[in-house]
C-alpha cells in the first residue's frame, strides 16, 4: 500500500546504488520507450542467493545475461507476447534476443521472438539455449540463430 511515487523513488535508488539495472520497453521513438513499463534485473545474479532460497534457474540465467552484456531494451506489447532482450547492433539492425534454459525448445516457444522479427523486420533472431558444447544452429526467414552454450560461456 505505497504509492507509485515512492516505489519509483526506491527503483531510483537502487539503481543509482547499482544494485539493479533498468531495462526499457522497446519501441523506435524513444520518448514512447521512456514513459512505457521498465523492467528491472538485480545487478549481479549473485544477489539472488541472499533474497530467495530457491531461485528459478531460467531466471538467474536471464538475470546473468543481463548483468554481463550491454543490452538495455526488452519488448512486451498490449498482447503480452514478449522477448527477453533486445540488441540495437552498430548497423542500427534490431536483434531480439531470447534465453531459454532449457535442452528442447518446441516451436510454439519461438512465436514471439517471429512476431517481433516481422513487426520491426529483423533480419536476423538469437535464441540461447542449455548446452553442454558450444553448436550454433540457423533456420528460417527471418534468420533464427540458436546457440547453444553451456552458461558460463553466453
Amino acid at each position: 500500500r505505497i504509492s507509485n511515487k515512492t516505489v519509483s523513488n526506491y527503483m531510483y535508488y537502487l539503481e543509482e546504488s547499482f544494485l539493479v539495472k533498468k531495462f526499457y520497453n522497446f519501441s523506435q521513438n524513444r520518448i514512447t520507450s521512456e514513459k512505457k513499463l521498465k523492467r528491472y534485473y538485480l545487478a549481479s545474479p549473485s544477489f539472488c542467493w541472499a533474497l530467495t532460497n530457491f531461485p528459478d534457474i531460467g531466471r538467474l540465467v536471464e538475470n546473468l545475461v543481463a548483468s554481463l552484456k550491454g543490452y538495455r531494451f526488452f519488448w512486451r506489447d498490449p498482447y503480452q507476447h514478449e522477448v527477453d532482450f533486445i540488441d540495437i547492433e552498430k548497423n542500427d539492425s534490431i536483434v531480439p534476443i531470447e534465453i531459454k534454459y532449457k535442452k528442447q525448445i518446441q516451436p510454439k516457444e519461438l512465436k514471439n521472438i517471429l512476431l517481433f522479427a516481422k513487426k520491426f523486420n529483423s533480419k536476423k533472431a538469437v535464441v540461447f539455449k542449455k548446452g553442454v558444447d558450444e553448436k550454433t544452429t540457423t533456420f528460417g526467414s527471418p534468420e533464427i540463430e540458436i546457440i547453444e552454450r553451456p552458461v558460463y560461456k553466453i
